[in-house]
């Protein structure tokens, strides 16, 4: 089983609405990868780090931004995703 099958196909509702909140996007690392590996699995993050700053018109997550994120505090899973909707669009 490869990563992008076990996100697809998991029962895992919690981990199914957080990597929607993340648009779709996602990195794992195998942590008995070989050194070979380990490069690859660094190269495949900072890829997807520069796609999403370039999709963000070359702005980056900001402290300001951590601190919003982090008062948010609990609710709805709908109210969730509005201030994730908000936040991204700030970015």
């Amino acid at each position: 089983g490869s990563l992008h099958g076990y996100v697809m196909g998991t029962d895992n509702v919690a981990l199914q609405r957080l990597i929607r909140a993340c648009g779709n996007r996602y990195c794992a690392f195998n942590n008995r990868a070989t050194r070979v590996e380990q490069h690859e699995q660094v190269t495949e993050l900072l890829e997807l780090i520069q796609s999403v700053v370039e999709a963000n018109s070359n702005s980056h997550y900001t402290i300001q931004l951590y601190s919003q994120a982090s008062s948010f505090g609990s609710g709805d899973e709908r109210d969730f995703e509005e201030k994730c909707r908000v936040l991204g669009e700030q970015v």
